[in-house]
This record gives structure tokens, C-alpha cells and sequence, in this order.
């Protein structure tokens, strides 16, 4: 476990544990929280693997996106999915505002060098594209361009607001 104190603080309360997480990734890490609290934007580094734990909530705390240019494993279990989520969603169902969401997961000319990404058993919830009309304005749960290595299955995406294709984009 890579938690270093400069990205990372932790917290416990009644048995459930959270971290708050932030920057660029640049080792592999293993997430294995209760919550993952993101309070900054998060990029994953080329040739760099980010786990998440079966069971884990990954709560933003403002519109903060969560860029992948490395590998991702999100493989949640039938009983214990992964959250992407936003809990306080105040001003999301106005179409105008960034309000009460984060800015999803984007796989943007992610190197093919990197080994495929997975995505199982998540639920993807309260993404929103930036509201303008330029490529950012597509897939508010997730956005793939110029990158095909990736294996999205049994997964919810629900709730997402894109001028094009709020759940998710493949272009």
C-alpha cells in the first residue's frame, strides 16, 4: 500500500475508514477503503496500475475527473460493487451547472502499451461532461477516445448528464 502523507490523509470513525486522495498516481497503488474521499483531480501515469477493492465507495468532493492513462482495475463482486459517486448532489438536475457532480472516468489516448483496463460490478453515478460543445462535453460517466484496451462489464451507469451521451462514449 503506497499511501504516502503528502496525497493521502486518513481518517476512522466506528470502524469504517476513508481516505482522501488527490494528483497524479505515478506507482501502482491498491485502494482498499471504506471510502475513497477524491478531493482534486486524480491521473493515473502511463504504465501505471490503480486497484480498487470490491466493496469501495470513490465519493467526490467537487468536479474533479478521474483521467486514466495508465490501467485501471475496478472489478467490483455481484454483493460488493464499486461506487463512483458524488454524495452531496445538490444542483445536478440543472443542465446548466457543474454543481453537485464530478467529471467521470476518461480514457483519453491512453497508451496501448498499458495492459487493458477492467471495469466490472460498478455503479457510475452524478457524472457530468463540461457543459461546453467540444469533445469535454461527451460521456458524463465515462469517456473513451483513442483507446480500446478496456473491458466494461455488469455495470450500472445511471443518473449522468453529457450534451452527447451522458452514460458513457466510446469514440
Amino acid at each position: 500500500n503506497n499511501l504516502t502523507k503528502s496525497r493521502y490523509s486518513t481518517s476512522f470513525s466506528k470502524s469504517r475508514h476513508s481516505i482522501s486522495v488527490s494528483g497524479s498516481i505515478a506507482e501502482d497503488e491498491f485502494w482498499s477503503a471504506d471510502t475513497v474521499n477524491v478531493v482534486g483531480d486524480i491521473v493515473i501515469e502511463d504504465g501505471i496500475c490503480l486497484t480498487i477493492e470490491p466493496g469501495t465507495m470513490i465519493d467526490f468532493q467537487g468536479f474533479f475527473a478521474f483521467d486514466v492513462q495508465g490501467r485501471l482495475l475496478a472489478e467490483g463482486t455481484t454483493v460488493d460493487s464499486i461506487y463512483f459517486t458524488k454524495s452531496d448532489t445538490t444542483g445536478f438536475s440543472y443542465s446548466d451547472s457543474l454543481n453537485g457532480a464530478w467529471k467521470g472516468i476518461n480514457f483519453v489516448n491512453t497508451s496501448a502499451e498499458n495492459d487493458s483496463s477492467k471495469i466490472s460490478f460498478c455503479k457510475i453515478e452524478f457524472g457530468k461532461a463540461n457543459l461546453e460543445t467540444t469533445t469535454e462535453s461527451m460521456g458524463g460517466g465515462i469517456y473513451i477516445s483513442g483507446f480500446s484496451k478496456i473491458d466494461i462489464s455488469n455495470c450500472t451507469i445511471s443518473n449522468n448528464y453529457a450534451v452527447n451521451g451522458g452514460g458513457i462514449v466510446f469514440q
